[in-house]
């Protein structure tokens, strides 16, 4: 059966966010192996690092449609269309990240409708996991009558909706038009 044997902190001097490890485990035949993983520094108590927020926009004279972020990502160069999303700061849960989180980073508020259990972002790099988190707008709503993001320092998002039906081919559609990239989550 394979195990984690130990994990050697490389240190977070200088980063804000992440630090690096190197973890010796034994894999199924009993031999130790290395692997290099970068890991989150600030995971609250709940366990969980962030949330990634799936927006519905329910009207009553047309067809739904999801919100969905641009942003630049200097890991990938290039702009990103990504589902909102955020980390959950202390003392907040999953659904109180999403909801404060949509409104910071899209304007818009609502409802949250279903969350999933924790999920891995990236198991064969990180450690970062996530919870998905449905949300309902409804786009009559006063609250969402006009729409303001606030945007922290440094954050700098194009925010824009698609059709809920026929996604998959929206988003390929702004890929090509645009030449921006993709978070894979959306592509499942």
């Amino acid at each position: 059966m394979s195990r984690v044997l130990e994990k050697k902190d490389f240190g977070a001097t200088g980063f804000r966010w992440l630090t690096l490890k190197r973890i010796t485990y034994q894999d199924p035949e009993g031999r130790q192996r290395q692997w290099e993983s970068a890991e989150r520094t600030t995971r609250p108590d709940c366990g969980v690092d962030g949330v990634a927020i799936i927006a519905r926009v329910l009207s009553a004279t047309e067809p739904p449609k999801i919100i969905l972020e641009a942003q630049f990502r200097p890991p990938q160069d290039a702009i990103v269309i990504e589902l909102p999303a955020g980390l959950i700061d202390a003392g907040e849960t999953a659904a109180e990240a999403a909801v404060r989180e949509l409104k910071e980073e899209t304007g818009y508020s609502g409802r949250v409708v279903e969350e999933t259990p924790v999920c891995w972002s990236d198991p064969g790099m990180t450690n970062a996991n996530m919870q998905v988190v449905v949300m309902d707008v409804d786009a009559n709503a006063p609250e969402n009558a006009i729409i303001h993001p606030e945007l922290e320092d440094g954050e700098f998002i194009e925010v824009f909706l698609l059709p809920l039906e026929g996604l998959h081919e929206a988003l390929l559609a702004v890929k090509a038009e645009k030449g921006w990239e993709m978070d894979a989550r959306l592509l499942i």
